[in-house]
């Protein structure tokens, strides 16, 4: 889709080579799926009455030339001359003549429409009947409708008078317009304020999430640039596997999100839209890791990983945990050192991530867990599938208790994400605060006990999994952790 926008985009672009620990690139992974959501109207809003604004998409298809490439469909009648006293009197001219003599004494020819025009406003010539004429393979436009440059007409706001197979009639400030569809096709071209409103969460979304911050980009066939935002896509040089670039705006649209960098003295736009499949990554995380990595921390106890885990399961199965951990210095460092508090641009909020998060895809079916700077925890279900289960709720089983249910997330929720990756539908709930309902405590509390992960959907259709020792102790650290953050705010 080919948007406009006033906001100038650029990007520093190079390659480079930087090593990145397998363990440090997955915990510095950004998930960018939120930017790939489509923001559409439906033919059902776009009806006699409602108010709507042409879309930024189609005025910067116009302004760009898009719909040049492309032979009109369309004729519409323009002035040749004034018809002599003899045409005025034989009027109407004979058919096979593409002349007629309009209401001013005048006379008017067909001609080619601009690819670019598809709006028309009434002139004295116009007889009040919008119904084109089709001359296959041409529509002709009713003599005395004249071009309007629809440049002109943005940011107003018009209200749908008529609505026909046909034809759209738009009221703006008292002037009517009528549209007429066929390519671009009507969804394309307006805009109502539900779509508008969303456009603007995503472009705030997207502006929080990638604005000044440092990204590298993993190549893959299907990621694409453009020259510029209205323009084709263009597939990047196979060789190219690296992309290293600082974000300084972002531009969002309907189905995308546009970002530009410099490469020599051009000015490039990388697509993210609901075809991208690549990994994105944020170098100044993953600098900080290796910083840290490389750094002794004198404050950080030199436990084994298996004497803090043994220990961790003791306190989690204590009922006071918040009181048992603070009495534990080495524990907390320990904690501590295990989660790094990081920006969360798509969530507007700082979170902590997981140091020692495990190696699994990401897309992998588990349940995770998400923690903020004060201490909030929020459940997440990732399930991935050819065909997808369209889960809505999860479950857990411990052997010996009753099976915990979550809150129920309808699938068209906002907070339910579907989307293709390496072949599969991904499917990604987040739960709210306290809408697992249990389920994170009861991990942390049993985790050293095999754990069956339920996703269930409409009816009786369900799929189980094994929780992953791995996701476990991500899980119960992340509680644990939680304790120690609301018991110090």
């Amino acid at each position: 889709m080919f948007t406009k926008s006033t906001i100038f985009l650029s990007l520093l672009f190079f390659i480079a080579v930087l090593p990145m620990p397998a363990q440090v690139s997955r915990d510095c992974e950004r998930d960018y799926s939120p930017l790939r959501t489509t923001a559409q109207p439906t033919p059902e809003e776009i009806q006699a009455g409602a108010e709507v604004y042409l879309s930024r998409a189609y005025l910067q298809a116009v302004e760009e030339g898009y719909f040049d490439r492309s032979p009109s469909g369309m004729q519409h009648w323009v002035y040749v001359r004034p018809a002599s006293r003899k045409e005025l009197k034989e009027s109407p001219i004979p058919a096979n003549i593409p002349e007629k003599v309009a209401k001013d004494g005048n006379i008017y020819t067909l001609s080619r429409t601009p690819s670019s025009i598809h709006f028309f406003q009434p002139t004295a010539n116009f007889e009040g009947d919008f119904s084109p004429e089709w001359a296959d393979p041409v529509m002709r436009i009713p003599l005395g409708l004249e071009p309007v440059n629809v440049i002109t007409l943005a940011n107003r706001r018009f209200t749908i008078t008529q609505k026909t197979n046909t034809y759209i009639v738009v009221n703006t400030g008292g002037k009517e317009l009528v549209f007429f569809p066929g390519f671009p096709h009507t969804e394309d071209v307006f805009d109502t304020p539900r779509v508008l409103e969303q456009l603007s969460e995503k472009q705030n979304m997207a502006a929080a999430a990638m604005l000044g911050k440092h990204f590298r980009v993993m190549h893959s066939p299907n990621l694409n640039y453009r020259t510029r935002p209205g323009g084709l896509n263009h597939s990047f040089d196979p060789s190219v596997d690296k992309i290293d670039f600082v974000v300084k705006d972002v531009i969002a649209n309907r189905n995308e999100v546009l970002l530009a960098y410099q490469k020599d003295n051009e000015v490039l736009f990388l697509v993210i839209d609901k075809d991208s499949d690549f990994r994105l990554f944020e170098m100044d995380c993953i600098s900080l890791a290796q910083r840290e990595r490389n750094t002794n921390t004198p404050n950080v106890p030199a436990l084994t990983k298996e004497t803090i885990n043994q220990q961790l399961n003791l306190i989690s199965a204590n009922e006071n945990i918040a009181e048992t951990i603070l009495r534990d210095e080495a524990l907390i460092a320990s904690l501590y050192s295990r989660f790094q508090l990081r920006p969360n641009g798509l969530r507007g909020e700082n979170t902590y991530t997981y140091f020692q998060a495990h190696e699994e895809e990401d897309i992998s079916p588990c349940i995770k867990v998400n923690l903020d700077e004060k201490g909030n925890l929020f459940l997440q279900s990732v399930y991935s599938s050819e065909k997808g289960l369209y889960h809505t709720r999860v479950e857990i089983h411990i052997p010996g208790q009753e099976p915990l249910p979550s809150v129920r997330i309808p699938t068209l929720d906002k907070r339910s994400l579907r989307y293709q990756s390496k072949g599969l539908l991904v499917e990604k709930i987040r739960f709210p605060e306290g809408g697992d309902q249990g389920i994170i405590e009861a991990i942390a509390r049993h985790c050293d006990q095999e754990i069956t992960l339920r996703f269930v959907a409409g009816g009786s259709f369900f799929q189980d999994v094994k929780l992953e020792q791995a996701f476990k102790e991500e899980i119960r650290d992340a509680f644990l952790f939680s304790c120690i953050l609301k018991a110090k705010n």
